[in-house]
């Protein structure tokens, strides 16, 4: 979504009644993304090591669309954590252990290809 429909979302919120409306875009927009297909979609991609962080405390619904994830991403490292819907906020000391714990365990090579990616992806900016 660019700025410019960025805006005229936004611009609808404010309109009464076309709140809902906004909102059901932004879900259909959201559900959308599909995680298989954007994970097979390069083959740096694909070699990318992934771990979902995903939070176990919420609704069941929520826990069920974590578990669509994982269909989705089966060779990616799965963890629920114990935050709410603003993890970084309410569980920012575990989520940081889950991350270095993640990237800790990475075998050497699989480090150096992350750097390398990174370096690409800053180079083309």
């Amino acid at each position: 979504m660019g700025a410019e429909e960025a805006e005229a979302h936004r611009a609808a919120m404010r309109i009464d009644g076309k709140r809902d409306a906004v909102f059901e875009s932004w879900k259909a927009l959201n559900q959308s993304f599909d995680l298989k297909e954007w994970r097979g979609s390069s083959e740096a991609v694909r070699k990318l090591p992934m771990m979902v962080l995903w939070s176990g405390s919420w609704t069941d619904r929520w826990i069920d669309e974590g578990k669509m994830v994982v269909a989705a991403l089966p060779d990616a490292k799965f963890v629920y954590h114990s935050g709410g819907r603003w993890p970084q906020e309410d569980a920012y000391d575990e989520l940081s252990k889950l991350i270095a714990e993640f990237v800790t365990s990475l075998p050497p090579m699989r480090s150096q290809y992350i750097d390398q990616s990174s370096e690409e992806a800053t180079a083309q900016e």
